[in-house]
């Protein structure tokens, strides 16, 4: 989506098994919901360039690196969950100054989503991070679920992001669940998003050991998936409101306040259900 406004409606979309990333903007706002993306061949959610829509109810779903058929090209050698660029210094006419801010700068707002990795043993090149931030991205993530990636599940690269995150309070990343993860956290020197950036936003932490299926009750069986948590599930609280200025007209004002994090309302309507697929084939 290249500078794609707010006249346009994205909901109820899904992608499956594609070769590069399955929902990616350059520029624009356009605003979505309802977003669903299996077996990306690179990220499942990817901006740059000044992005400025709201999103809200996404799942992203990682089992495996599929085998491109012979010559329809390649994967991508470092798929991740999000992938987020303010804007790349590379390309002409983007800027990114030592403050942080960039040129066009990128401030969207995620909410709502449940982005499930394929788990430490996947043959996943590179990092296999669940989310990056880098190039001095802006934005909202919150209410989330973060899980079974085999890297690190928030990953904040370059002084510029951490700028944002830090400093000026315009890149926030709360109230997420984090669970089965190759390392939560950057570790020490692998970047900025290190586990004591993020002590006062409410993120529920849980060890690489702690199976996510089984914490959340969640199906991770391609026949039979199912993103809805059990009752008592940790995933039925803590959530945040979003607050109102950032999705104000979202949708013509349905914008939903949740009591839960992820992408599903756990005695909700399976809203994924009847319209989307799974088929590696």
């Amino acid at each position: 989506m290249y500078a794609v406004g707010r006249k346009t409606v994205l909901e109820y979309v899904q992608t499956m098994s594609g070769l590069d990333d399955s929902f990616e903007w350059w520029g624009g706002a356009v605003d979505g919901r309802y977003l669903v993306s299996y077996e990306s061949g690179d990220d499942h959610f990817d901006w740059t360039e000044g992005y400025q829509g709201r999103n809200q109810f996404l799942i992203a779903f990682q089992s495996q690196r599929l085998v491109p058929r012979p010559g329809t090209g390649v994967f991508s050698s470092d798929p991740r969950g999000f992938e987020g660029d303010g804007c790349d210094p590379a390309v002409t006419g983007c800027t990114v100054t030592a403050t942080g801010a960039s040129t066009p700068y990128s401030n969207p707002v995620f909410s709502n989503f449940t982005m499930i990795g394929p788990g430490p043993l996947a043959s996943i090149p590179n990092d296999g991070n669940g989310a990056v931030w880098r190039r001095g991205t802006g934005g909202y993530f919150a209410n989330g679920v973060l899980s079974r990636w085999k890297g690190i599940a928030i990953n904040v690269r370059d002084p510029w992001t951490d700028s944002l995150l830090v400093n000026y309070d315009s890149l926030n990343i709360v109230n997420v669940l984090l669970a089965q993860n190759g390392f939560n956290y950057d570790t020490t020197g692998a970047g900025f998003g290190q586990a004591a950036v993020f002590a006062a936003d409410n993120h529920k932490v849980y060890a690489a050991n702690v199976g996510v299926d089984t914490l959340l009750g969640i199906s991770l069986n391609p026949s039979a998936l199912d993103w809805t948590p059990k009752n008592g599930s940790p995933a039925n609280t803590g959530s945040i409101t979003v607050p109102a200025a950032k999705v104000a007209g979202y949708f013509g004002g349905t914008w939903v306040n949740t009591a839960y994090l992820g992408a599903a309302e756990p005695a909700g309507t399976k809203w994924w259900q009847g319209w989307t697929s799974y088929n590696i084939n």
